[in-house]
């Protein structure tokens, strides 16, 4: 995700300064907050054709915390872009959260 935030950075704070002005809006809020549902269905269809085997419980649970982080790793990167978590990490956070046993790292992260 680090090389597509840098290939688009004046298209994310484009739509970050975009999103903090619209959420001064009630009524755009609410085609904000429908727009992010959108965003959530858009990467559930992707997933259930490349994960057919997935529940669709599991497509959306999958398709929310995908969009939840990379809109979150976005606004991350642009306030310190050698300071993302890397995927090993969140991953354990993940597995530590669930209550199973966090995964072991599969390589070090890249630099």
């Amino acid at each position: 995700m680090p090389d597509v935030f840098a290939a688009n950075r004046e298209a994310l704070l484009a739509s970050l300064e975009n999103t903090v002005r619209v959420l001064r809006d009630p009524e755009a809020s609410r085609h904000l907050a429908q727009a992010a549902g959108e965003g959530y269905r858009g990467i559930a269809e992707q997933l259930r054709v490349a994960r057919p085997e997935l529940t669709e419980a599991e497509v959306d649970a999958v398709a929310k915390l995908d969009f939840v982080l990379v809109q979150s790793l976005g606004i991350l990167w642009l306030m310190n872009p050698e300071g993302l978590p890397s995927g090993d990490e969140l991953a354990r956070a993940v597995a530590v959260i669930a209550g199973d046993e966090a995964p072991a790292a599969a390589a070090p992260p890249v630099e």
